[in-house]
């Protein structure tokens, strides 16, 4: 498939397939970087972590609240969470909230002029944080919309099995 094919295919998603699509790859990228030996590829694993998470709760955002414009909030997951207060069970918002604060310290791994704390405590942590979001923000995506998962997926492997020769 030609790569105008796949663009034009790739537009043919609606915000919500293409935010989880993107958030599935960052998150499988930044988990396999932060796990790996090297030190350097673990910083750059942890603020994908982070950007994963952040773009999971714009997409279930996106879909409780479809008039909201997806980038409110930049990268403070926080004010995020705070837009679906109401929509969501408070036993899992605690939860999440929880996640969230253990997530945090990954965000400042972006900045190299910030002190991030780059210790495997730390890292350890955010990765723990980030699976339980993870997990808990696809739960919450499929019972409320059960097609998007299985529509994003489909339409990504529609588009990359005719370049298994390429990755």
């Amino acid at each position: 498939m030609s790569l105008t094919k796949q663009l034009q295919e790739l537009q043919a998603f609606d915000d919500r397939h293409k935010w989880l699509i993107d958030a599935d790859l960052t998150y499988c990228s930044g988990r396999f970087l932060l796990i790996r030996d090297d030190f350097f590829f673990r910083l750059s694993g942890g603020y994908l972590l982070h950007q994963a998470s952040e773009k999971y709760l714009k997409t279930l955002r996106k879909l409780l609240l479809p008039d909201i414009r997806m980038r409110k909030g930049d990268h403070n997951l926080g004010q995020i969470l705070d837009d679906l207060k109401g929509k969501i069970e408070t036993s899992w918002f605690n939860k999440i909230t929880q996640s969230i604060k253990r997530i945090g310290p990954l965000a400042d791994f972006r900045y190299p002029d910030l002190t991030a704390t780059g210790d495997i405590k730390t890292m350890r942590e955010g990765l723990e944080g980030a699976d339980y979001l993870v997990a808990s923000v696809r739960k919450q995506i499929d019972n409320r919309s059960p097609t998007i998962a299985y529509k994003a997926i489909r339409r990504y492997i529609k588009g990359s099995k005719n370049n298994d020769q390429n990755l």
